[in-house]
């Protein structure tokens, strides 16, 4: 049997904080608990196993709540290093990916096609986990965001979104395939809340799609970075202060809890991202603007209008080509993966 090693912390209100102490195999393991000495100076022990270092990316691009920006997604692509060709290098969705915008169909044949070239892990926000609870029948208490989202999906493919997983498969299939949460060596991503300590997975989906502000202002006792979405990193400034790296990413104080949701649908929101090697991490931003994936389906009706105007002032149409472009989604495009 392959022995298991187990990553040994300890944490004490003396030093602020968690303190590695090293990495034991399991037979040391039982030596160490009973070191009264180590008691004696750590608060808590945190024990957890570690994962095989090979099959964990070293590399990961982290992107915040996206809310169906293609231009902005496409953009935080060029600010980020390059995917290297047969590599575990990953790229990572907060959740939220979805939102009350139109555009849902354009959105989601955009990430299905990105996740065909590169390698990709989509977290369950709180909007895909409404759209799968609905699909399902589900019980939901529902607000008036709930029905802004399913009111804004249905009218984007013309059918109750039940019928999802009969006539849009492909979209049902990429709903399902979302994920709760992810883990590396060192960091946790999950899409909003969780428990602070190191039993964090039993997690209840009640929490995890609350605002909690124990979340925000306790000490996060996981043994890793957490690096979340949903709650927006401006607002939390105004609650527990951290520092912001000029570009409105929240960092608590210790550095061990990371929140990149920059409310890209608002006027002055950002996309925020984060780039990962070997653990450590470095912020990034795009400025994003009211121009989201709905503008797409307006500007083809701007440009419809033009021909027509320019047609009969028998002027050359192309006033609003250089907007188009932008947000023109062609599935042979890659250059915007590197």
């Amino acid at each position: 049997m392959e022995e298991i090693n187990y990553k040994v912390q300890g944490t004490t209100e003396k030093m602020g904080g968690t303190i590695d102490i090293g990495i034991f195999p399991e037979l040391e393991l039982v030596k160490l608990k009973q070191d009264k000495e180590l008691f004696n100076y750590f608060d808590e022990l945190i024990i957890l196993p570690v994962d095989d270092i090979e099959e964990k990316p070293s590399r990961v691009r982290c992107i915040g709540d996206s809310a169906m920006n293609i231009k902005a997604v496409k953009n935080i692509f060029t600010v980020m290093r390059p995917v290297r060709p047969n590599s575990t290098d990953l790229t990572l969705f907060m959740g939220n990916q979805i939102c009350a915008n139109s555009g849902f169909s354009a959105y989601l044949d955009f990430l299905i096609y990105l996740s065909t070239q590169v390698n990709t892990i989509f977290l369950r926000g709180r909007n895909e986990e409404l759209l799968i609870r609905t699909i399902k029948g589900e019980e939901i208490t529902p607000d008036e965001r709930y029905y802004e989202l399913i009111d804004a999906i249905e009218s984007d493919i013309h059918c109750d979104v039940a019928e999802i997983p009969e006539l849009f498969p492909e979209y049902w299939d990429w709903l399902k395939s979302t994920q709760y949460y992810y883990e590396t060596n060192s960091y946790i991503f999950t899409p909003c809340s969780i428990k602070l300590s190191s039993d964090w997975k039993t997690t209840t989906k009640d929490y995890m799609y609350g605002w909690h502000k124990e979340f925000l202002t306790d000490k996060n006792y996981t043994g890793k970075t957490i690096v979340f979405g949903d709650y927006p990193a401006s607002g939390i400034h105004n609650i527990t202060g951290g520092s912001s790296n000029g570009i409105r990413h929240w960092y608590n104080r210790e550095e061990n809890k990371i929140c990149l949701n920059g409310l890209p649908t608002e006027k002055d929101g950002k996309l925020l991202g984060l780039f990962i090697m070997d653990d450590e991490n470095s912020p990034v931003s795009i400025r994003t603007t009211r121009r989201t994936t709905e503008d797409y389906f307006k500007v083809q009706e701007d440009m419809a209008r033009e021909k027509r105007k320019a047609e009969q002032r028998e002027q050359p149409n192309g006033q609003l080509s250089f907007f188009f472009e932008e947000f023109k989604y062609d599935p042979n495009e890659k250059n915007f993966l590197c």
